[in-house]
């Protein structure tokens, strides 16, 4: 799990074309007209409480218009996840978005295109945030690391600005602020090492529609940034890339079920979920089974915590991936989880009232795929046979800058658009050509084009934000 979380979630460097400017810093929110935005509760004060049910806060405002649309984009990020709704339609495909960084630093806000989502009239924007990696649990990792201690955390929260442009050559802004509204909603728990917990019996119908009635809900609390400069992502989002079928459904016990994928993978499933209101269906993930057929739940454990004691105060004894559902008044459903991700190749179901059919947990074309999030952008630039491939290699989540990044350029090639990672070093290696180097090097906002050969040196306390971000 460790491991396919460094590979995962570390920060993708991508080669600019020529053409790509170098300086990504996008004035769209430098008016401060769009405020970060959070609920009202306060983060515990203990360990032991972050293990605690805390519903996962939805906000959501309306606004009305009355003039022809030219186009309309929203640009938004957290700190923390987000999922963004216009009219009951989820915004673009990206998943655990924004990237991870060091939020006090740099944080990457996604713009997207959504002029076919609002409408004459009356409209609605929502937002649901989840913990990420700006909230985690404070789990001792190998009985010594906890993040809480290592990271730069706070309170989940996002900042928004929707602009729209109309026919006429004026435009509007919709921005976050305090005349936002919120509330909690099903999502119970969540955490990306140790999964999500939903309960569809906390479900808010329609608040997604701009016809809810929100005048319960509570008024937002405007927040202070998390510290980071607000910058576009310059680089592919996570999205569902993959349909994966299983290869086997079988049962070693009465009513536990082993969907076995057929290959490990890194991702998180959609399945369609029945039984009874207030029934509770259980997931559990591994990388292997026993010999009995029985999953193996020790090759898929955060941080190595398997007995008790070693994950803190309030850790389960064991640190496995899992995640419930408990069913509502729709007893037969499609179920996907935010804010989460597992490496597996098996998953155990407890609790459905019949076995799963092969259809129900792998979704065919016609239907959102199960996602498979192992689909990285690496760079290899490698022409001749003899160059050695060129390995991007990002840092470690303890530092959000490189300690060390060299780049060589004996006589390269060019892009050939494969990619690799290798998260075992700190450091990060370029092989590039002369006449390459600039327009491909010009991501870094520095010129590392000195001669046939460059090296860039950069220290973890330097004063040279470069390659921080």
């Amino acid at each position: 799990m460790i491991r396919s979380l460094y590979f995962f979630l570390s920060f993708i460097f991508i080669l600019s074309s020529c053409s790509h400017k170098s300086n990504y810093q996008n004035e769209l929110f430098g008016d401060d007209k769009a405020q970060w935005i959070q609920d009202r509760k306060s983060i515990p004060l203990y360990d032991s409480l972050f293990y605690l049910e805390e519903q996962a806060p939805v906000f959501r405002k309306t606004f009305k218009i009355d003039k022809e649309i030219k186009n309309a984009s929203l640009l938004i990020t957290s700190a923390g996840y987000y999922v963004a709704f216009i009219n009951n339609n989820r915004v673009g495909k990206n998943v655990l978005d924004p990237a991870w960084t060091d939020y006090s630093k740099k944080i990457y806000y996604s713009e997207y295109d959504i002029t076919t989502l609002v409408q004459n009239g009356k409209n609605s924007v929502g937002v649901t945030i989840g913990n990420g990696f700006y909230n985690p649990l404070p789990l001792k990792m190998w009985g010594r690391i906890n993040l809480r201690n290592e990271l730069s955390i706070g309170k989940p929260k996002f900042i928004l600005k929707l602009i729209i442009t109309y026919h006429d050559g004026s435009s509007e802004e919709i921005v976050s602020d305090s005349s936002w509204k919120f509330t909690y909603g099903p999502i119970i728990k969540n955490s990306v090492y140790l999964g999500t917990h939903y309960d569809a019996n906390k479900e808010i119908r329609g608040w997604k529609s701009p016809d809810f009635d929100d005048s319960l809900w509570g008024n937002v609390e405007v927040s202070a940034s998390p510290g980071g400069k607000l910058e576009k992502s310059f680089f592919p989002p996570v999205q569902i890339v993959k349909e994966i079928i299983p290869k086997e459904i079988y049962s070693k016990d009465k009513g536990v079920w082993i969907v076995d994928m057929g290959e490990n993978f890194t991702g998180t499933y959609k399945i369609k979920v029945n039984g009874s209101p207030g029934n509770t269906i259980s997931f559990r993930f591994g990388e292997r089974v026993y010999e009995d057929g029985s999953l193996n739940t020790m090759t898929a454990v955060t941080g190595q915590i398997k007995r008790k004691g070693v994950g803190g105060p309030g850790a389960p004894e064991i640190a496995w991936q899992g995640g419930s559902y408990i069913i509502g008044d729709d007893t037969s459903i499609w179920y996907r989880p935010e804010f989460t991700y597992h490496a597996y190749r098996y998953m155990e179901i407890i609790g459905l009232n019949k076995k799963p059919k092969i259809d129900e947990i792998t979704i065919p074309a016609n239907i959102d795929p199960i996602i498979a999030i192992n689909k990285f952008p690496v760079i290899i630039i490698n022409a001749k046979p003899e160059i050695a491939p060129i390995i991007i290699i990002p840092s470690t989540p303890k530092f959000n800058t490189p300690e060390r990044s060299v780049i060589n350029s004996p006589d390269a090639a060019k892009i050939t658009g494969r990619y690799t990672y290798d998260k075992r070093f700190s450091h990060m290696s370029v092989t590039i050509t002369k006449d390459h180097c600039k327009c491909i090097l010009r991501f870094c906002q520095f010129d590392f084009c000195t001669g046939s050969t460059s090296h860039y040196t950069h220290a973890q306390n330097s004063n040279d934000k470069t390659l921080q971000w």
